[in-house]
Formats: structure tokens, sequence, C-alpha cells
């Protein structure tokens, strides 16, 4: 009898042992997925060599977890980032044909681009200092887009959706809107959904403040 049960517990171990490393082979590929999205990888490659190495598997699955909450973030910037484009601005500020503070604009352009590649390279380390810069580099960018002397509002009114974990998959249905481009909002969702109208206002300033 103790024969048998030793076989069970053998087996057992065994497909509980399989199973966790095709699940661990499948945490790796989508942190991988994220890693090679960023412009540099390095850093994150380094941390992905070093997870492989542990033997404790709790803590790899661990490791990987954390690793795609952070990449997550970091590709979320990246992309903003990835909207501030020094030559399409320059040509936004000629069009514009400004009379006055064109040397304090051209200081704040010549901050922007050399901000934005710090910032780009910093944030694909996690690095707090980076995510600071970046955050400068949007408002620094907002403000030189908003010296459109044609644009006098200095507040919008908009809305926000609060869509948690589901923000980057989320529907029409989900946030109220027509399901298609040829229904109108009799056929919108009245429920189910999460938002809020918000006041925006300092827009041509380095803060924007809210009001709910």
């Amino acid at each position: 009898m103790t024969k048998y049960i030793k076989i069970i517990v053998i087996a057992y171990l065994t497909v509980f042992s399989v199973y966790a490393d095709n699940r661990l082979e499948k945490e790796y590929i989508k942190t991988n997925d994220l890693v090679i999205q960023l412009k540099f990888p390095n850093h994150y490659r380094v941390k992905m060599d070093s997870l492989i190495q542990l033997s404790d598997k709790v803590c790899r699955h661990n490791g990987y977890d954390k690793l795609r909450t952070e990449l997550l973030s970091i590709l979320e910037m990246q992309a903003e980032l990835d909207n501030v484009n020094i030559a399409t601005i320059k040509h936004a500020i000629d069009a514009m044909e400004l009379k006055e503070n064109r040397e304090q604009v051209t200081e704040k352009i010549k901050q922007l681009a050399a901000l934005t590649t710090t910032a780009s390279q910093g944030i694909c380390r996690n690095e707090d200092t980076a995510f600071k810069q970046a955050e400068e580099v949007l408002s620094l960018k907002r403000q030189l887009l908003f010296m459109n002397p044609q644009i006098k509002a200095n507040e919008i009114l908009t809305v926000r959706y609060n869509l948690g974990k589901s923000a980057n998959h989320a529907m029409a249905n989900s946030m109220g809107l027509p399901p298609n481009n040829w229904s109108n909002l009799s056929s919108a969702s009245r429920s189910h959904f999460n938002a809020e109208l918000v006041c925006l206002s300092g827009l041509n300033q380095p803060a924007i403040s809210e009001d709910v």
C-alpha cells in the first residue's frame, strides 16, 4: 500500500512540476514580448536573464509579474514621448507667427529636445528621475502648443473614464458610447461604466489643475 502511495505522490509531483514549467515558460514569453518593445531594452534583458537563473519557481513567477507591471508603465510613457516630434512642433510654432517671446520659445524647444532624449533612455531603466523628466517634456510640449495667440481658452471640459486594468482594450460599450459609427446615442449603454466630467484649467501653464 505504501508503495502505491509513493507512486501516486511521485506522479502528482511530476505533473505539477511540468505544469509549473509550462506556466513559467508562458510568463517568460509574455514578459519578453513587452521587453522587445522598449527602445533601449538592455536593462530589462539583464533582469530577464537573472530571473531565468532562479531555481525557486515562485520567485520567478513573482519576478515576471513585477517586471510586466513596470514594463506596461514604461511603454505607456514611451508612447507619449514618441508623440513629441520636435520638427512638427517647430513648424507649428512658425505657423503661429509669434511676435513676442521668440527667444523664450527657442530656449524651450532646445530644452524639450534634450529632455526627450534623456527621458527616453532613462525610463527604459525605470529611473524615477527619467519619469519626472518625461512629465516635464509633456508639460513643455503643451505650453509651446498653447502659445498660439488664436487659442484664447485656458480651460476645457472633458470626460474621464475610470477603466482600471481594462484601459488598453476597452470597447465603446464599456464607455457609454455607440457600438459602431452608424448608430446614434440611443443605442449607447446607459450603465456599467464609470465616468466623470472634468474641467481642466491652466492649459498654458507648467501644471494643469482639475475640477471634477
